[in-house]
């Protein structure tokens, strides 16, 4: 006989089966990808897989927040809303895991210090340094996403603290497999020559 006092059972399903957070972003404050993949997609898509990574965390910052933000606008002017995106991280790492620490504003500052030297500056000095200047700006522009490496560990441990059932992304979805063809072209066509011709001027001052 049934007890008429007890409380029904309830088994709480698995996060997916609630929403799927690539169908409601508002459920995820920030955008998780496996820090390998990222690597990879940034390194093979000559730097345009940041685009996407800035337009997706704020996506999710906007619907999550549902404030009127412009990812797109964002993504593509990521040099002036870096420091926003890590500020809006650090208040969610001190509410959920309680550290206090600001020294997540230095890699932004590093980003945009890389995105500064590397895509601008050295090319502006074409005329000073010569060949050095455009092999050297390209080969190190390739590299500018290395700050944000530690702005997505620790968007993965806050998302780990919160959303424990969400998928790492660690896998590379077949538009992204795509783009990276296009980005391996793209990098042998624009980038053979000022690598090659910095290989060639390093080794003439060798000898």
């Amino acid at each position: 006989m049934e007890n008429p006092y007890q409380a029904p059972a309830y088994d709480e399903p698995e996060y997916d089966d609630v929403v799927s957070p690539e169908r409601d972003l508002s459920q995820v404050p920030f955008y998780r990808v496996g820090l390998l993949k990222f690597v990879c997609l940034s390194l093979l898509t000559c730097g345009f897989y940041e685009l996407y990574w800035f337009e997706r965390q704020f996506r999710h910052q906007g619907a999550h927040n549902r404030e009127p933000i412009f990812p797109i606008f964002r993504a593509v002017f990521s040099f002036f809303y870096v420091q926003d995106l890590v500020l809006r991280l650090e208040r969610a790492r001190r509410r959920e895991l309680g550290i206090q620490s600001t020294n997540l504003r230095s890699f932004a500052a590093l980003y945009m210090g890389l995105v500064l030297m590397c895509r601008g500056g050295l090319h502006i000095m074409y005329f000073l340094l010569g060949d050095y200047a455009v092999a050297a700006g390209f080969a190190a522009g390739l590299f500018t996403f290395m700050p944000l490496l530690r702005v997505q560990h620790e968007i993965n441990r806050v998302l780990a603290h919160t959303h424990p059932q969400q998928a790492k992304n660690r896998l590379p979805k077949l538009w992204e497999l795509a783009a990276a063809a296009v980005g391996v072209a793209l990098l042998w066509y624009l980038g053979y020559y000022p690598i090659t011709r910095l290989i060639e001027l390093w080794l003439s001052d060798v000898r």
